[in-house]
């Protein structure tokens, strides 16, 4: 009887293993100038992760804006120039390009997050006739889950 306890309780002390999100990022669609690419490395012993979101050939003279969504727009057409829109705005802020155009966010995403996020830049500037126009990066969809 002791024998099958101690085993019993052997064998619910025993340590579970551990889910961790697996992440990715996929191309959605190209925009009409500047890249993005969206990466993730581990952080920690707890699969955190941290996203990494990183824009180049941005334009140094407008305003930019880093956009996140959970619902595809399917690359409708933007006014201002058509550059091509892949989600509907859900959260984002403006961002600071460096003089080159280039800009890197990096956060942790915890791993107790499962989820997707449609992540795209943009910015608004005037053009060399003065006129407003708007240029759009590629769309990239981060994606964690277990």
């Amino acid at each position: 009887m002791r024998t099958a306890t101690l085993l019993t309780l052997v064998a619910l002390s025993a340590p579970v293993a551990a889910q961790y999100n697996i992440c990715s990022s996929s191309l959605v669609g190209s925009g009409c100038g500047p890249t993005l690419d969206v990466s993730f490395a581990p952080n920690g012993n707890a699969g955190n992760q941290n996203i990494t979101v990183a824009g180049s050939g941005l334009n140094t003279s407008g305003l930019t804006i880093m956009s996140w969504g959970v619902q595809s727009a399917g690359g409708i057409s933007l006014p201002l120039g058509g550059c091509p829109g892949y989600s509907i705005f859900v959260w984002g802020h403006n961002i600071n390009p460096d003089a080159n155009g280039n800009y890197s966010w990096t956060r942790s995403w915890p791993n107790s997050v499962q989820g997707f996020y449609y992540i795209q830049l943009g910015t608004l500037y005037f053009d060399a006739s003065g006129q407003p126009a708007i240029e759009t990066s590629d769309c990239r969809l981060a994606v964690c889950s277990l």
